[in-house]
C-alpha cells in the first residue's frame, strides 16, 4: 500500500472522529473486487459532546458535595470508532466507544468481552427475511435502546436503558421488510431506518452482565429475547420485545 493511500486513510478516521461532533456519522469505504465477489470495507465513526449546566459533577458520595459545581461541565457522551466489512452475503462488524473502560468484563458470564467494544458480530444475508448474526449484539429488548446512539433525539438515553438486557454474545435471526420493501444490509440490530412491511428479531445469548437491571450471577444461565415489528415508512413504527435473563437475580430471573 502507497503511503499517500495511507495517509489519506489515517485523516479519514481522524476526521470521522471529530467531524461527527453532531451526532452526525462520517466514513471512508475501500471497495474491491475478489475473484467474483465483491467486498466492501467501511471505516466510520462519530463522536457526541456535552455541555452540561447545573450541578455538572456527579456526586457519589456526600464528601463530594462541596465539591459540586453550578458551572457549565464538558463531558463526552459517545466517542466511537468502527469498521464494517461486506463481501457477498456475508458481513462483519467491529464497534469500539473509547468512552468506556477497556478492562471491565463485569464478570465472565455475559458478553465476556471489554465495555468498549460495543459491537463485534458476523452475519449471513440468506434473505432480507433471514439473517443470521453471531457475537456481541445488542439484545433486542427496547426500541429507545435499539436505536442507533446518531439517531437519538438527544445524546443521553433515557430511563428504558435502565430496564434492557443490553449488549450480549449469542446467537441472534432477524428479518425485515417482510412482505414490503426496504433495503435490509444485515447490519440491523434496531430500527435503523424506515421499512415497509414486518420485521422481528430472536436472539440466545449468555447471562446479561452488563445490564443494570439484570446482575450476573454464579448460577450461570442464559438470556432470551424476541421483538415483532412493523414500518410503513416513516409515517408508522409499532414493535412489541420480550427479554429473560435466567438467575439474573436467583432462580427467578428477570424478565422484562
Amino acid at each position: 500500500m502507497k503511503k499517500n493511500t495511507i495517509i489519506k486513510m489515517s485523516t479519514a478516521v481522524v476526521a470521522s472522529l471529530l467531524i461527527g461532533a453532531t451526532s452526525a456519522q462520517a466514513g471512508y469505504t475501500i471497495k474491491k473486487k475478489v475473484g467474483n465477489v465483491d467486498t466492501k470495507l467501511t471505516l466510520f465513526g462519530f463522536s457526541q459532546l456535552e455541555a452540561v449546566g447545573g450541578d455538572g459533577m456527579k456526586i457519589k458520595y456526600a464528601k463530594d458535595v462541596k465539591k459540586a459545581d453550578s458551572s457549565v461541565n464538558f463531558r463526552a457522551q459517545r466517542i466511537r470508532l468502527g469498521w464494517k466489512y461486506v463481501a457477498g452475503k456475508v458481513r462483519g462488524k467491529v464497534f469500539l466507544d473509547f468512552n468506556q473502560k477497556h478492562n471491565d468484563q463485569k464478570g465472565t458470564d455475559g458478553a465476556a468481552v471489554s465495555n468498549m467494544i460495543k459491537d463485534a458480530f458476523i452475519s449471513y444475508v440468506a434473505h432480507p427475511a433471514f439473517v443470521i448474526k453471531a457475537g456481541v449484539i445488542k439484545m433486542p429488548n427496547g426500541m429507545g435502546f435499539t436505536m442507533p446512539g446518531w439517531n437519538l433525539d438527544i445524546a443521553e438515553r433515557g430511563f428504558d436503558k435502565q430496564l434492557v438486557l443490553e449488549r450480549n454474545m449469542g446467537l441472534m435471526f432477524s428479518g425485515r421488510a417482510i412482505g414490503g420493501s426496504g433495503k435490509v444490509n444485515g447490519f440491523e440490530m434496531g430500527h435503523e431506518r424506515p421499512w415497509v412491511g414486518f420485521g422481528y428479531d430472536i436472539m440466545v445469548a449468555n447471562q446479561a452482565s452488563r445490564s443494570k437491571a439484570a446482575k450476573s450471577s454464579p448460577m450461570g444461565g442464559n438470556s432470551y429475547a424476541l421483538r415483532t415489528m412493523f414500518d410503513y415508512t416513516e409515517k408508522l413504527h409499532f414493535e412489541a420485545s420480550y427479554g429473560l435473563s435466567e438467575n439474573a437475580k436467583g432462580p427467578s430471573g428477570l424478565k422484562g
